[in-house]
């Protein structure tokens, strides 16, 4: 931000997760949920602990992304997938050329979130057999026609292509979920869209990734999904991510966990970092001039042949602080 120079953006800071709870005993301090509140964007660090041995914070710091999400009213994942030609990874680089791709995942409802969610006992003449598990995945329309609409107005930005993920094949959830895309779809006759099951999406995407645009899918196949396309920027300390609500407000944050075998190391790729730095100040604040300095000064980072240990392929690496350091001095320049 410095490098930057933006005058009018006052930045604050407060605790979440691990850090958190070592501070004040709890994960979500009520100091941060007033500060979230009086806020219009927020930039989060990963949180998460090591499971192997930090049992004392089971169930974990990710509790508190879950209340901070619910508390931002974030019902509106965009995850950016795009390949960096100085970056090799496992798929053929020409594969890759060009390719940029929009993840919109919904992120409130779906089968993360229905109703009911629940293990239970199973009987048999009076006598407990066993369990079972019980998940409800449930859309309504007007859920589907509100990230419907977000999707096609972000393709209009952009190549003006979407292809919906669903299983309308079996699911009845997403039946609702393509009749309701495809009634959206007739409101934007510029943009052309696909409709596809999320088994045959994964393969084609994977296939042939750069002659897609913008992916929309529900909860649980946008998360599928933008997981399995993380291969295509070479590792998950390239990807950055924006959550969205309808209130205006965005929380915005790496996708990748904390990593907490890095700890202390100053070896953590920064980058989805500084990259969903651009996203807040694309979305929240309307900067496209300042966000596009940013995305600007890390290609022409990597294209230099720096990068850190996990996309170096096992050659010379710089820091996290030498990374981040040489992105800020590329934007002064730019």
């Amino acid at each position: 931000m410095n490098a930057l120079t933006i005058r009018q953006i006052t930045i604050k800071e407060s605790l979440i997760g691990r850090t958190a709870f070592e501070s004040t005993g709890s994960f979500l301090p009520v100091s941060t949920v007033n500060m979230v509140k009086a806020s219009d964007a927020v930039l989060l660090g990963s949180v998460g602990a090591n499971r192997t041995t930090d049992i004392t914070y089971y169930p974990g710091p990710e509790t508190a992304l879950l209340k901070l999400r619910k508390l931002m009213s974030s019902s509106i994942n965009l995850r950016p997938i795009k390949h960096y030609d100085s970056i090799n990874t496992s798929f053929p680089n020409d594969n890759l050329k060009g390719t940029d791709i929009l993840v919109l995942r919904e992120l409130t409802s779906g089968i993360y979130f229905g109703k009911p969610k629940i293990v239970r006992k199973t009987y048999a003449q009076t006598k407990a057999t066993s369990l079972e598990g019980v998940d409800t995945m449930k859309y309504s329309e007007s859920e589907v026609r509100s990230i419907a609409h977000v999707a096609f107005k972000s393709a209009r930005n952009r190549k003006k292509k979407i292809l919906s993920v669903d299983k309308a094949n079996v699911l009845e959830s997403s039946k609702v979920w393509r009749s309701m895309v495809l009634e959206v779809s007739k409101s934007y006759n510029d943009v052309r869209l696909w409709n596809n099951y999320i088994d045959s999406a994964v393969i084609e995407i994977l296939a042939n990734p750069r002659e897609f645009d913008v992916v929309l899918s529900g909860n649980l196949f946008g998360d599928i999904l933008s997981d399995q396309l993380s291969i295509v920027s070479g590792s998950l300390g390239m990807l950055p991510s924006a959550s969205l609500g309808f209130n205006g407000k965005g929380l915005y944050e790496p996708v990748h966990g904390s990593a907490p075998s890095l700890t202390h190391k100053n070896l953590a790729n920064p980058i989805a970092a500084i990259l969903s730095l651009a996203m807040l100040l694309r979305y929240s604040f309307h900067l496209n001039k300042q966000a596009s300095m940013i995305d600007n000064a890390v290609v022409s980072v990597l294209k230099r042949n720096y990068k850190t240990s996990d996309i170096s392929n096992g050659k010379r690496y710089v820091s996290t602080s030498e990374m981040g350091d040489l992105i800020a001095s590329l934007i002064r320049t730019i």
